[in-house]
């Protein structure tokens, strides 16, 4: 891009017309304004800082939790585990769609000077949205489920909220998030745990005895996958993984609904006080559990991809791979002078915006279906696949 050349960044909210215009210009001014805080975080940092910072924002990324899953649902409370994929699922979706639905970027680069790179806009920030979800679910779960102790409470209690409150500071001195990112992606965070609660046990119950749920969560997840907010002139990071994590929840439920009623496939080795070498017997499941779905997980995408090919163009349409695309793509989510809003500048981009498609044929993203049906086998492998083999090789 030529300097002096404006960036107009169009976002879906911005069909809203001057309601969508005032309320996503009034956030970008909010975050701008707490470009100085950012700047005053980055004047204490050193190397020692910097790399305990960048430790502890991984307590927010998917690997930690995908480790975290595995562990509830294998070793500790597989009802637990269940529950905890389906609000980590709903998190994730509900922070892709706002942030397509918004497009607003990171703080300004320079003067700030991010540690971490970024490919997916900023408000709200999923660190700061599963930071509140996460710890607080795990917290309030062991609160209401199991006999703690007041001790035991407290230290629970402490452990959430340095783990809580650490990832979501850790976005702020990493320079990729601006204040208000944090705030808001915390308010969305407390709606979605305070929600969860109050229908978890009426879900997990619902999905454990009735036959159709499978098909219901299925339809449904779909549905969202549809209705997700998608910018139109470039691929969404988070868009594909709202997909794969919608995936995800739906095979879970499915795997959830094999094994409720299974007493062998849903125990976990803490339901078995009897078991000997505990240690060894944690260790083989989780080294055997994430050997077999990294390994399913390239297997089913091999096959799943040829098959969803061969099948796009036996009906003539013409295959293109996001995934492909985000290996090149090169978009600046940090915000610059540059940057503008619709309503901020004449926009004479509309018309004839539909003219270069005349003639085209139809394009297919194989990568959405793909993900879909290769995280719905992950869940299904993760709740009913592996237990279904622990149980087989008595393990």
């Amino acid at each position: 891009m030529a300097d002096g050349k404006l960036r107009v960044v169009r976002a879906p909210i911005d069909r809203l017309g001057f309601a969508g215009h005032v309320v996503r210009s009034g956030l970008l001014k909010a975050a701008l304004h707490g470009t100085q805080v950012v700047v005053a975080l980055q004047r204490h940092r050193t190397p020692v800082r910097n790399a305990l910072m960048l430790f502890i924002t991984a307590f927010g990324h998917e690997d930690f939790y995908t480790a975290l899953l595995m562990i509830l649902t294998w070793i500790v409370d597989s009802r637990f585990g269940f529950l905890f994929l389906i609000v980590l699922a709903t998190s994730m979706y509900v922070s892709g769609s706002l942030k397509n639905l918004l497009l607003l970027p990171r703080p300004p680069s320079p003067p700030v000077e991010p540690l971490e790179s970024s490919k997916d806009w900023a408000m709200p920030s999923l660190h700061a949205i599963t930071g509140v979800v996460g710890p607080w679910y795990v917290f309030f779960y062991a609160c209401l489920n199991y006999d703690l102790s007041q001790s035991e409470l407290a230290a629970l209690f402490g452990v959430m909220t340095v783990w809580s409150f650490s990832v979501m500071f850790s976005r702020l001195y990493l320079g990729v998030h601006s204040p208000i990112d944090i705030v808001i992606g915390g308010a969305v965070g407390c709606l979605v745990v305070a929600s969860w609660l109050q229908v978890d046990a009426s879900f997990e119950k619902y999905v454990a005895s009735n036959p159709n749920a499978y098909f219901t969560i299925l339809f449904g997840s779909i549905l969202l996958v549809f209705l997700h907010p998608r910018p139109k002139d470039h691929y969404s990071v988070s868009f594909y993984d709202s997909v794969a994590l919608l995936g995800l929840a739906s095979g879970a439920v499915l795997g959830r609904l094999r094994t409720a009623s299974n007493i062998h496939l849903s125990a976990t080795l803490l339901d078995i006080p009897s078991r000997q070498n505990l240690f060894l017997l944690i260790g083989a499941r989780i080294l055997l559990g994430a050997c077999t779905i990294l390994l399913g997980r390239v297997v089913v995408k091999a096959l799943l991809r040829r098959l969803i090919d061969w099948l796009m163009r036996l009906v003539g349409f013409e295959v293109i791979s996001a995934t492909e695309v985000l290996k090149t793509q090169v978009l600046n989510v940090h915000y610059s002078e540059s940057f503008c809003l619709p309503g901020d500048v004449d926009d004479d981009e509309k018309a004839g915006s539909g003219k270069e498609k005349k003639g085209r044929r139809h394009v297919v993203d194989v990568d959405i279906p793909l993900k879909f049906c290769l995280y719905s086998v992950l869940g299904w492998l993760t709740l009913e696949g592996m237990p279904s083999l622990f149980y087989q090789l008595g393990v």
